[in-house]
């Protein structure tokens, strides 16, 4: 906005200064919807993942860490469950 004048500005995404993020439109899909959202960007103009994304990445992660370690002999389940137990011990 200019004197209380939009103006159309060029790229995508477009750089913000004032908060360091750019924020830009592109096809995703966000709780199961799939059309044009708008993202944030971080200075390399890479998108930054929604909290859903950064769940299922975690997921995904924690599931391949889990099959490496049965191919090793270890049973992931075992040790998830103690440390469960450690954790609520911990938080309480």
């Amino acid at each position: 906005m200019v004197k209380e004048e939009y103006f159309l500005l060029e790229g995508n995404p477009i750089w913000l200064p004032e908060i360091g993020l750019g924020i830009g439109c592109e096809r995703g899909t966000y709780q199961g919807i799939t059309q044009k959202w708008l993202y944030w960007y971080d200075e390399n103009g890479q998108r930054l993942l929604t909290p859903e994304e950064k769940a299922d990445a975690a997921s995904r992660r924690a599931q391949i860490l889990a099959e490496k370690l049965r191919e090793l002999g270890i049973d992931p389940d075992r040790y998830f469950k103690k440390f469960r137990n450690l954790e609520e011990i911990y938080y309480v």
